[in-house]
């Protein structure tokens, strides 16, 4: 499974490799617009930092819900034009609110809680700072599902789409694990090739097909009876092989008319 999705993931990007480096560029300057940002400000409290986070993050996640539109159709073989980009962004705005408040509280836990309590020291400040740890670890994991299954599913409220990012990360563990340290790595790459391979863009587009086989899986399981433990992956792929191009009812989803 993992060959197949890396295989799949580069080609989705190199056939949409003019649409992908714009959208990579839409978030190298939006970095750059951050950073000057920063720069520019001469003084700033512990509140207004905090705000400003805040602010990135949605604007990130904002442009992320867009791209998420295009990857959708992407990794499904198609040529979604920015119609699509404009409809994720009107028809998922609440999804990015929330998407937002719960990056933010994942990444305060980590960034300010842990070392708040690490240097209050004694038992309690290690037992909460180890509660913020699993506090980001569970938001990171669970949060890589949120919006390729909120375009997938795009009749389902914001509410509901948060309720199965979780549901399904905690179904799947080790998948999930995976699929936060290749998300790790990509980002790793990104950040020395500049922000354009594989961008955050190629990101979204990693995750789409990560979550379409899951999702496949799940088709292939409800259309076979057969229950997760003893299921291989390789049964899942081959299907998708017979069948190139095309996505189970999971996947599709019902999109909004």
């Amino acid at each position: 499974m993992i060959g197949f999705h890396i295989k799949k993931s580069f080609f989705d990007g190199m056939d949409n490799f003019p649409v992908l480096i714009l959208c990579n560029l839409a978030y190298v300057l939006l970095a750059i617009l951050t950073v000057l940002t920063v720069l520019g400000l001469q003084e700033i409290n512990s509140l207004g930092t905090l705000g400003l986070i805040l602010a990135v993050l949605f604007l990130v996640d904002l442009l992320s819900l867009g791209v998420a539109g295009l990857s959708y159709g992407w990794v499904r073989y198609k040529k979604p034009g920015f119609d699509i980009f404009k409809r994720s962004i009107k028809g998922h705005f609440t999804h990015c609110l929330i998407k937002t408040l719960a990056d933010f509280v994942s990444f305060t836990a980590v960034a300010v809680g842990i070392p708040y309590y690490l240097t209050s020291g004694g038992t309690f400040g290690f037992f909460c700072a180890l509660i913020c740890f699993w506090i980001g670890v569970l938001g990171y994991l669970s949060m890589q599902f949120y919006y390729p299954l909120s375009i997938a599913m795009f009749k389902d409220s914001a509410v509901k789409t948060f309720k199965k990012s979780l549901v399904i990360m905690w179904d799947n563990l080790g998948y999930a694990a995976y699929m936060g340290l290749r998300t790790f790595l990509e980002f790793i790459i990104t950040v020395f090739t500049a922000g354009f391979v594989p961008g955050f863009a190629g990101i979204n587009i990693s995750r789409a097909n990560m979550v379409m086989f899951l999702l496949l899986r799940y088709d292939y399981m409800d259309e076979n009876k057969i229950d997760k433990r003893y299921l291989e992956w390789d049964a899942v792929l081959e299907d998708v092989k017979k069948n190139f191009g095309h996505v189970g009812k999971a996947a599709r989803g019902k999109e909004e008319d």
